[in-house]
């Protein structure tokens, strides 16, 4: 008899569980609330997005667009959730305020669609721990494995026999505030994400000890920190294939004390210094600071009479170097362009330009360019424009806005030229979203200090130079 009155109450628990109204209730095996952030233009699911309550607590989306409150006060009761999202926004009510009301119900899931004020879709975060940890909590993405990064800055990319090479800066670590600070490195596919995948799932294989700790993969002996940039992958003479670098060995707060020239050993997976170009207090001269270094990201041009070379930029091209292994490491075959400072905008304006990364869009037929506004108005680094051209040397369109950030830095953005199709107007890139240097905001939990990716369609921006030529 009891083994029949259980079957009985589970099943009629399993008919309410479908039959009932719910507050746009699923079925779920969990008994918290969730919150998904929806881009309205396009179903995608929106990273990046605040709910903060009147008390003061918040929930951020992670990569698959959910937030998830299991706060026990809240629930059965009404209430308003401020929403604040860089790019994306509900409607405001009578009195201005951005948000929603809602009455929590355990076990729910409530879609919130967002619209995009800005030209780039955020698609998700790269780097750092957590990039699934809401939806986990209701038993979702449980194969994401973590990889131990908490955060890491500005990063550098190289095909190379095969496989896409990632290097970033300074990288925090959870065992102590004090990270890797002698860069931190992971190989992948070349197509790392399935880029109709929703969400995106970076598939990075990092570099690690015997321990499988994550390891440093500068091996240059430095005091401070050591930063790579000028990544690239070029053939000596004899067809050898080489991926080098730039160093730069840090002093605080951020002053060189030698640059240089550094090469990846494939057997022992580091990069070593083969060859300094300029060393404090031995070498007269500039700063290598202020003069023209291959640093910055790099990319292949060939040039009207077929002649193959590699552009250092950022993000307009400073150093050209015929596409050599020999020509790399012989300054005096150098060709110097000078820095463009300032561009020019849609409105008739002008803007200072930070830093940034040069592609060329096989869809558009044009030179792309996105960059950080130095000094912006909503952050003093965290704007980001395109510009296009019909050479890498310009001369450069208006640019228009892309993203903006409300008071947070997004810098170095590079662009990922690797997954640019001629059949598709998508341009993707990332940068560096981090508190510094803004003023004094909210460190976003998990985000803050790692790599956001974005996409545009160069086809649907607000000036005539991007229209594919047919």
């Amino acid at each position: 008899m009891r083994t029949s009155l259980a079957v009985i109450s589970s099943f009629l628990l399993l008919v309410c569980a479908i039959f009932l109204p719910t507050h746009r209730a699923f079925a779920s095996p969990h008994d918290l609330f969730v919150l998904e952030a929806i881009d309205d233009q396009n179903g995608r699911p929106v990273p990046l997005i605040e709910f903060r309550t009147t008390s003061g607590m918040k929930w951020i989306t992670d990569n698959a667009g959910k937030a998830v409150v299991d706060a026990p006060e809240l629930f059965g009761r009404e209430v308003w959730f401020t929403v604040l999202g860089h790019g994306y926004e509900v409607p405001r009510d009578g009195f201005g305020f951005q948000g929603i009301r809602l009455t929590p119900t355990r076990g729910t899931s409530h879609q919130v669609r967002l619209k995009r004020t800005l030209p780039a879709e955020r698609l998700g975060r790269l780097t750092g721990s957590g990039l699934f940890a809401e939806s986990q909590k209701i038993g979702e993405h449980t194969d994401w494995l973590e990889s131990g990064v908490v955060g890491c800055d500005s990063v550098q990319t190289a095909a190379w026999k095969g496989k896409l090479f990632w290097f970033w800066g300074d990288t925090n670590l959870f065992r102590y505030p004090l990270g890797i600070f002698r860069m931190l490195g992971a190989e992948s596919e070349v197509n790392a994400l399935n880029l109709g995948e929703i969400p995106i799932r970076p598939n990075l294989k990092f570099f690690r000890d015997t321990t499988s700790a994550l390891r440093p993969i500068a091996d240059i002996e430095h005091q401070g920190p050591v930063w790579l940039g000028g990544l690239v992958s070029l053939k000596d003479k004899h067809g050898a294939e080489h991926l080098v670098a730039s160093y730069a060995k840090i002093k605080a707060p951020m002053r060189v004390d030698e640059f240089g020239f550094c090469e990846w050993n494939e057997t022992d997976q580091v990069f070593r210094a083969i060859k300094p170009i300029w060393i404090r207090g031995k070498d007269k001269g500039d700063d290598p600071e202020q003069i023209a270094v291959p640093d910055g990201h790099t990319v292949r041009y060939r040039d009207s009479s077929g002649t193959d070379w590699i552009l250092f930029s950022n993000p307009t091209p400073r150093i050209q170097i015929r596409d050599s292994y020999e020509d790399w490491l012989d300054p005096l075959t150098w060709k110097v362009h000078p820095k463009q400072e300032t561009i020019r905008t849609e409105d008739g304006g002008s803007i200072q330009i930070h830093r940034g990364d040069i592609a060329w869009s096989g869809y558009s037929k044009k030179w792309v360019m996105v960059f950080t506004q130095l000094f912006g108005k909503s952050s003093p680094l965290g704007e980001i424009w395109l510009s296009t051209a019909d050479s890498p040397m310009g001369e450069w369109s208006p640019a228009v806005p892309i993203v903006s950030h409300s008071n947070y830095t997004f810098y170095n953005p590079m662009i990922h030229s690797e997954w640019l199709n001629d059949d598709q107007p998508w341009i993707y890139f990332e940068g560096t979203y981090t508190a510094e240097f803004a003023n004094k905001p909210e460190k976003t939990p998990r985000y803050d200090y790692n790599q956001i990716l974005y996409r545009v369609r160069i086809d649907t921006l607000p000036f005539k130079a991007t229209e594919p030529l047919r």
